[in-house]
């Protein structure tokens, strides 16, 4: 598994990590969110590895309004942990 399988992208910080955050997106939204974006920036500018992807709707439609469920979410949000779990070691 890699960054790559859940469309994640990661924020490093300058040093030595202090830990890993995932974030994701709200419905409707991508990794690409202003928002999401800046929020990582700042996790790792504070010294934490910061991780955002896309939820799997989102990874099988780029584009357009959510066509997800709670339990694909869910599922997608645990494979992202599992993931990035040891990114930081």
């Amino acid at each position: 598994m890699s960054l790559d399988d859940i469309a994640g992208i990661a924020h490093h910080p300058d040093g030595t990590p202090a830990g890993v955050v995932a974030l994701t997106h709200g419905a409707g939204g991508s990794r690409e969110s202003p928002m999401l974006q800046a929020l990582c920036d700042e996790w790792a500018r504070r010294g934490w590895l910061a991780v955002r992807y896309n939820l799997p709707y989102r990874r099988r439609r780029p584009k357009g309004p959510p066509s997800g469920s709670a339990a694909t979410d869910m599922a997608g949000i645990v494979e992202a942990v599992a993931e990035v779990r040891d990114l930081a070691d």
